[in-house]
């Protein structure tokens, strides 16, 4: 599944690409009319009251501010947990699958107390930026499992999130 998120869902985009939903961001026309032809597995989102009417399958018009809540109203209208978004897989930023970062590759780019505490690391290879599963991750997935109490543990993949697991690699 693919998201086409409104420019002022920055936030929701953000928490779909962390539970490895392909997400971008753009501006949308004013109208749905102007989209594009449907494309299977796209999905448009917007707040905009003015596309409250649309007949599209592929449009969904969110009506909570809080991204959680919006993330909320898709897992409710798009059963996300049964979709096949691979948790953390994708940079949270630009969107791009994460890959595998050799070790010593990393020393340079992470802090020294990282590199001593983390055995994997992830790297985005359009923006560079370098992830690992430290702590911040187990605050993800504590926020992921509060947010879908009866099916959290389904967006999230199995294993031990301390070796790296949840990057899918």
């Amino acid at each position: 599944m693919r998201f086409v998120a409104d420019s002022s869902l920055g936030r929701l985009a953000k928490w779909l690409r962390l539970l490895g939903f392909d997400t971008v961001v753009q501006a949308l026309p004013s109208t749905p009319a102007r989209l594009p032809p449907p494309v299977s597995g796209t999905v448009y989102l917007t707040r905009r009251a003015a596309w409250q009417g649309s007949l599209r399958e592929d449009v969904l018009v969110l009506k909570n501010n809080d991204p959680e809540r919006q993330l909320a109203e898709l897992g409710q209208r798009f059963a996300l947990h049964r979709q096949s978004g691979r948790a953390f897989s994708r940079c949270a930023e630009c969107n791009e699958p994460l890959l595998p970062l050799d070790r010593g590759t990393a020393l340079e780019l992470v802090p020294d107390h990282v590199f001593f505490t983390q055995e994997q690391f992830f790297q985005c290879p359009a923006c560079r930026r370098v992830y690992w599963p430290g702590s911040h991750l187990n605050r993800i997935i504590t926020k992921i499992k509060e947010m879908y109490p009866d099916r959290g543990r389904l967006l999230l993949p199995p294993g031990n999130f301390r070796k790296g697991v949840p990057y899918g690699h």
